[in-house]
C-alpha cells in the first residue's frame, strides 16, 4: 500500500501536465501512487500521460467517457486509490519538493484526517510567485472536530478569511475519503461543496504554516465558461442543500449575504482571463444583474480598479498588458 495517492484530474492540459507530473515524481516522499483522471480531453494530454506511465509503474490512468468536470473526476480517482492518504493536484499546478512530506508528517503526528498547507499564485511567465492565503499562518495549528463544526465550517459558507476552500493543497486520510460524496456537476464552486462535506466528517485538521502548492494563474483545469457565471444560483442552491442536510442551517444567511461578492469575484476572474473580451464580460453583467449597459461599464471599471489596487504592481502590469 502506498503512503499517498496523488489524484490529478486533467482536461486538455497538455501545456502544463509535464511539469505537474514531474513535480510529483520529484517529491521527497517516494512511496506515492499517481492517479491521472482524463476528463474526456480532446488534445494530446492523454498521450503525454501515457508516455509518463510507460516509464513509471506508479502512475495509473483512468478515463471518463464524457466530460464530468473536476469534482467528479477527483472523486472517480479516489475510488481506485489505495494510499493511506490522498491529495489532489490540478493538471496545471505543481508542488514544492517537500509539500507532501510536510503534510504527511503533520498528519501522522497529530492523527488528523486533513492536513492543510499554504498555496500561492504562480505567474510562471516571469517566475513570479505571489503569496496567497497569508491568513493560514494565523490559524491554530490543530483544529478539533468541535471547533470545525462550531466555527470553521464558516470557511466554506462565505467566511473566506478562515480555512482555504480549495480541494487542493490538502492531504486527506483514506478513511475520510472512502465515503459517499454528494453528486455535483458544477463547473466552479465544487471546492466549497466538497469541503463542506469533508470537513464535517473530519475528526480534526492540522494547519501547516508553510507554502507548498503552486496554483498556476490562468490554468486549464476548468477554464472560465461564460455561461457558468450566469448559473451562480445553481451553486448557491447546492451549497444550501448540503449545509442544511449536515446541520448548518444557521450559516446559510452568511452564504446568501456573499452572493453578490462571489459574483463580483468571478467577474474579476473573467477580467483577468485574457481569452474573454470586455464586451463578453459586459454581457455577463447585464444578463445576471439586469443593469443597463452604461451601469455595467461602471461595474466593470470598479472591478478593474480593485485588481489594479490590490495586486502587486509588477503582477498587475503583467496581467493588465493582456487587457
Amino acid at each position: 500500500m502506498p503512503k499517498v495517492s496523488v489524484i490529478i484530474p486533467i482536461h486538455n492540459g497538455r501545456r502544463h501536465i509535464k511539469s505537474c507530473i514531474s513535480s510529483i515524481q520529484n517529491q521527497s516522499v517516494k512511496d506515492l501512487e499517481i492517479i491521472i483522471v482524463d476528463d474526456a480531453s480532446t488534445d494530446d494530454s492523454i498521450d503525454i500521460c501515457n508516455r509518463f506511465a510507460e516509464k513509471d509503474k506508479c502512475i495509473k490512468i483512468i478515463r471518463n467517457i464524457k466530460n464530468e468536470g473536476p469534482y467528479s473526476s477527483r472523486i472517480n480517482g479516489t475510488k481506485i486509490a489505495s494510499g493511506k492518504y490522498m491529495t489532489f493536484v490540478d493538471c496545471d499546478d505543481y508542488l514544492a519538493h517537500n509539500a507532501i512530506l510536510h503534510m504527511l508528517d503533520h498528519a501522522e503526528k497529530t492523527h488528523a484526517d486533513i492536513a492543510v498547507i499554504g498555496h500561492c499564485y504562480s505567474f510562471t511567465s516571469l517566475e513570479i510567485h505571489a503569496m496567497r492565503n497569508k491568513a493560514i499562518k494565523q490559524l491554530p495549528y490543530l483544529i478539533n472536530e468541535e471547533l470545525i463544526k462550531t466555527k470553521y465550517m464558516r470557511s466554506f459558507l462565505g467566511d473566506d478569511d478562515l480555512i482555504p476552500v480549495s480541494m487542493c493543497a490538502k492531504l486527506y486520510s483514506a478513511e475520510l475519503m472512502h465515503r459517499q460524496w454528494a453528486n455535483c456537476d458544477l463547473k466552479w464552486g465544487e471546492d466549497r461543496i466538497f469541503s463542506l462535506q469533508s470537513f464535517h466528517h473530519a475528526n480534526q485538521c492540522v494547519i501547516i504554516p508553510e507554502y507548498g502548492y503552486y496554483y498556476r494563474w490562468g490554468g486549464t483545469t476548468c477554464k472560465h465558461n461564460l455561461m457558468d457565471y450566469l448559473k451562480y444560483d445553481s451553486y448557491l442552491n447546492k451549497a444550501m442543500e448540503i449545509a442544511t442536510n449536515l446541520g448548518y442551517s444557521s450559516f446559510i444567511p452568511l452564504l446568501k449575504s456573499r452572493n453578490n461578492d462571489y459574483f463580483l469575484y468571478h467577474i474579476r476572474n473573467c477580467i483577468l482571463d485574457s481569452e474573454i473580451t470586455r464586451n463578453e464580460i459586459l454581457n455577463i453583467i447585464c444578463a445576471k444583474t439586469k443593469l443597463h449597459i452604461s451601469q455595467a461599464r461602471m461595474l466593470y471599471d470598479d472591478q478593474l480598479s480593485i485588481i489594479k489596487k490590490h495586486l502587486p504592481k509588477y503582477v498587475a502590469r503583467l496581467i493588465l498588458d493582456k487587457l
